[in-house]
């Protein structure tokens, strides 16, 4: 049995609302709208994977240990991925969750470039007599195989990916998060989208109410297949009966079942609650389980650190270029009265020092924001210059005098400035941070 056999997870699920083989067409409404969000990545993705392939041909075939090394093989990943955040990275508050799932994202990412670069090299490189096909024939098929990959494919995984991490948020802040007050006394409920989309064996799992705590949420917390826009809602005990554990589960594991032709259960991956495991894609997906998997696995968390490190750097620049373009050189001058000194100054260095303080690459943007959303800030407390602080008399030659704090909220996150008095005249900003 071949590789594209073994993938049969995506190339031969069965699409509970028509039929079709999934990951050929699209029920989703901005899709159908002609809104694709991942039309933007289309022309990187195509050119990332062209010089991939190219690589491959040149190498003669394809190494797993080669993955991280050679940076055509890397740059597929990192476009894959890219695509795929662009699908999480707005719909989780936690940062720390987001690293997670950002990290799972990555390594998923460099598992279905594996498993393509694996599969040109084993199924298309050679002609039928054994001899390297010329490059104008495995050029043609290698396209094939990444509108397969990525176009197909591709658009079934971000759809899974944005729902899945949605639903971690949701656990994080509605399990997690409550569960830490005294007074928590919630109980989970399941929630189909209601509509005639729905699949049979998902509506069964509709108003199913348990605790917490119940073992069913570790194992059909949603979504529970490809396309799956189940959600959960927190209800009171005393609204809402409690449900059968014992027949929920067997609601579930009929929602997570579909045998396929080798007698395996294909949506078995699906039995995950990504908020408690805090990952976006089932563990045990099919590109996990490809022949050499294992030896690429080591080095990514580095490469995801590389990364994250270069992402951080570009947009850092992008931060600095922004503020050359909109800031005089001399610095722009407000005039605020709920800013304690009525009077703010914001330099370029304000700016890109803003940016700076912000690790979390989704989180840098506020720094083009901040100017506008200052009007909105409200005071918080103020804090004078400490004579035992790092740098206190290059602080005090600057004029500095007291530190102000105000709170704001952006991409529904909670921020807050601080602010340097200058001489008691004026403020200048100087870092923004994640309230937690």
């Amino acid at each position: 049995m071949g590789l594209h056999n073994r993938l049969d997870y995506l190339y031969n699920s069965v699409c509970h609302d028509c039929g079709g083989a999934i990951a050929e067409h699209s029920h989703n409404a901005e899709l159908a709208a002609g809104k694709n969000p991942l039309e933007q990545f289309s022309k990187g993705l195509l050119k990332s994977f062209s010089n991939a392939f190219k690589k491959l041909y040149t190498n003669k075939g394809y190494k797993p240990e080669d993955l991280a090394k050679e940076p055509e093989f890397k740059k597929a990943i990192e476009s894959t991925y890219e695509v795929l955040n662009f699908g999480i990275k707005d719909n989780v508050v936690d940062g720390t969750l987001l690293r997670k799932l950002q990290q799972d994202t990555f390594l998923f990412s460099a598992f279905k470039t594996h498993a393509e670069l694996t599969e040109a090299a084993s199924r298309l490189l050679l002609n039928a007599d054994k001899k390297i096909r010329p490059w104008f024939d495995f050029k043609q098929e290698v396209l094939k195989l990444h509108q397969t990959y990525n176009v197909n494919y591709l658009e079934a995984e971000y759809e899974f990916a944005k729902q899945s991490s949605i639903m971690a948020d949701k656990w994080q802040r509605e399990v997690i998060e409550r569960s830490r007050n005294a007074d928590d006394n919630y109980w989970l409920q399941y929630r189909t989208a209601g509509d005639e989309r729905v699949r049979e064996s998902h509506a069964a799992l509709h108003d199913t109410t348990l605790p917490k705590s119940d073992p069913f949420w570790s194992h059909y917390y949603p979504p529970n297949g490809w396309r799956c826009r189940c959600t959960t809602v927190s209800v009171r005990p005393e609204k809402y009966p409690m449900s059968d554990s014992t027949e929920a589960f067997k609601k579930g594991e009929a929602a997570t079942t579909q045998i396929g032709k080798d007698g395996k259960n294909k949506l078995e991956i699906f039995r995950f609650n990504p908020g408690k495991e805090q990952v976006v894609f089932p563990k045990n997906n099919a590109y996990s389980k490809v022949v050499g998997a294992g030896v690429i696995k080591p080095g990514i968390s580095s490469m995801f650190s590389d990364n994250e490190k270069a992402l951080r750097k570009a947009k850092d620049i992008e931060i600095r270029d922004w503020a050359v373009k909109n800031i005089k050189e001399q610095g722009l001058k407000l005039t605020l009265d709920n800013f304690k000194t009525k009077e703010v100054l914001i330099s370029r260095g304000a700016i890109k020092s803003i940016g700076d303080h912000l690790t979390d690459v989704n989180l840098k943007e506020v720094a083009k924001e901040v100017i506008n959303l200052m009007p909105k800030m409200k005071y918080i407390e103020t804090a004078p210059l400490n004579p035992d602080a790092k740098n206190y008399e290059r602080k005090l030659r600057k004029g500095i005098t007291n530190f102000h704090y105000y709170k704001f909220t952006w991409n529904d996150k909670k921020f807050r400035l601080n602010t340097e008095e200058i001489n008691g005249k004026f403020e200048k900003p100087y870092a923004v941070n994640l309230l937690k």
